[in-house]
């Protein structure tokens, strides 16, 4: 008998509980941990068939939420967190409808408004032009129509607005080390 193979990393992390309630279990994973999972759940998109795809596309709407959570936001920022898990919500519990793509376009504009309101879309160029990018991407989803007529289009929404939310982390992360080591220099007083 041959044993079974060990998942790869991605498939691990594809498959990874998610965490619609935003608490410890996911409070526990590293940011670096979330942007992987989130690719790879992207990635599974490609292969969902209608009896998944909802299921896979909420998957990755949950891990944009507490990806988004985690961005040093106020309170209107804090709103658009959890319109992302409300659209996540519904999109898995309702059964295939007309009108779910909205709902993917409502939660990934809300997680773009949230890049846009923590202040990290200033910061480079190349960060405001992947967050233009995935909100086109997330208005050429069409309204009322099926999940699985829109496939394509809607698992390129969910990789741009993956991929600016891992430019903004790791922007974010090298202007956050940045402005600490001017902090002890300037307070050297050098």
């Amino acid at each position: 008998m041959v044993p079974p193979a060990s998942p790869s990393r991605l498939e691990q992390l594809a498959t990874a509980p998610s965490d619609p309630t935003g608490s410890s279990a996911a409070a526990a994973l590293s940011s670096e941990t979330l942007l992987e999972q989130a690719q790879a759940r992207v990635m599974e998109v490609a292969s969902s068939d209608f009896t998944n795809l909802r299921e896979r596309i909420a998957g990755v709407l949950h891990t944009l939420a507490e990806l988004a959570a985690r961005m040093d936001a106020g309170a209107e920022e804090q709103r658009n967190v959890q319109e992302i898990r409300f659209q996540a919500k519904r999109l898995e519990r309702q059964d295939v409808a007309f009108a779910q793509s909205i709902w993917v376009e409502k939660a990934l504009l809300a997680a773009l408004a949230v890049l846009d309101g923590s202040g990290v879309a200033s910061r480079t160029a190349e960060l405001g032009n992947w967050i233009r990018a995935a909100r086109d991407a997330a208005h050429a989803i069409p309204d009322q129509t099926s999940l699985v007529f829109e496939q394509a289009t809607i698992q390129d929404a969910l990789r741009t607005t993956v991929s600016a939310f891992t430019l903004a982390r790791r922007g974010y992360g090298a202007c956050a080390s940045q402005r600490t080591a001017s902090e002890r220099s300037g307070s050297d007083g050098r």
